[in-house]
């Protein structure tokens, strides 16, 4: 017979059979059941179980990301983006909900007290409140839907500091995503990640050897505002491919498990190559056989004048 305690989920399951046993017991010496002791010990054990995983995050999976995703030699972190963190996940989110919940059980009668901060509860509505805004940033992005923004333009949307920083944010927000087919709005750097997230986001991008456009959404607070209002996502990072909101880290992560996320940016970088000789061949003009369409062009576009062109006004060369 297999030992139950070798599943991780068979420990916890029991153990949380033996604790409702305990506390069945009679407690007082009228013999009732104490549901707040059950319901306080729940809330402990949930809150601890979901901080002590925050702080995994960014103790350690954060830090090892950033260290795997630098170490063009090692072996990356493609590992921890397949098995680990969908699991940390998982538990992270629903003890998250469990601590929310078990919170509001604990509250009873005083929940509409609490949360409308009447006297004698401010203090615990502050709390209750701080909980749900923590509990709505941690599960907010587990849906996903594929949502239009805005469709890159026909050329790289490359523009000076000084210019960019005069465009309103919506100019901006389409001038991140003109950069690259592939652009990810993210917290931190991708070499320093500063949100468990995001240096998922990366490690998935880079273990499908993607060539990425970065936005730290933390430079630009206005468009960090502005993007969530414009995709309908409310949550970091957000990865656009060719113009499109493809999702969050959760579609990320679920997208490069099952093959489909390196198929996208393998189509997005053939696409890129595709535009930027097209464009090459459009703005240069290159592949024409005419020597005069080109300089023809060339004035067009400001690179010739009549004084420094080299041909005799027909366009022939003087050169024998």
């Amino acid at each position: 017979m297999k030992n139950p305690l070798d599943s991780v989920g068979s420990t916890i399951t029991l153990g949380v059979l033996f604790a409702i046993i305990v506390m069945v017991l009679p407690q007082t010496p009228g013999g009732e059941f104490n549901q707040l002791g059950l319901g306080r010990w729940a809330h402990i054990v949930t809150g601890i179980f979901w901080i002590g995983l925050l702080y995994y995050f960014n103790v350690a999976q954060i830090p090892a990301l950033a260290a795997a995703n630098a170490d063009t030699g090692g072996p990356g972190g493609a590992g921890i983006i397949k098995y680990v963190a969908p699991r940390a996940l998982l538990w992270f989110r629903w003890m998250a909900l469990a601590t929310w919940l078990t919170g509001g059980w604990l509250l009873g009668a005083r929940f509409v007290d609490a949360f409308t901060l009447q006297e004698g509860s401010v203090v615990i509505g502050i709390g209750a409140w701080l909980g749900t805004i923590m509990l709505f940033n941690v599960c907010s992005g587990t849906c996903c839907v594929h949502s239009s923004v805005v469709a890159p333009s026909g050329h790289r949307g490359i523009v000076s500091k000084e210019v960019y920083t005069t465009m309103d944010v919506n100019e901006r927000i389409k001038a991140q995503l003109n950069t690259a087919p592939v652009v990810l709005f993210m917290k931190g750097t991708p070499d320093f990640p500063q949100c468990g997230f995001s240096a998922q986001a990366v490690g998935a991008l880079r273990a499908c050897g993607a060539k990425f456009h970065h936005v730290n959404i933390f430079e630009d607070p206005e468009l960090r505002e502005a993007l969530k209002r414009l995709s309908n996502w409310p949550t970091y990072p957000q990865l656009y491919v060719k113009g499109e909101l493809l999702g969050g880290c959760d579609i990320t992560l679920e997208m490069y498990r099952n093959g489909e996320l390196k198929q996208v940016l393998d189509e997005a970088a053939a696409y890129d190559a595709e535009r930027t000789a097209d464009i090459f061949c459009k703005v240069c003009n290159f592949c024409q056989p005419s020597f005069a369409e080109a300089e023809q062009r060339a004035k067009s576009l400001g690179w010739l004048d009549d004084n420094n062109s080299n041909g005799n006004g027909n366009g022939s060369s003087n050169d024998a």
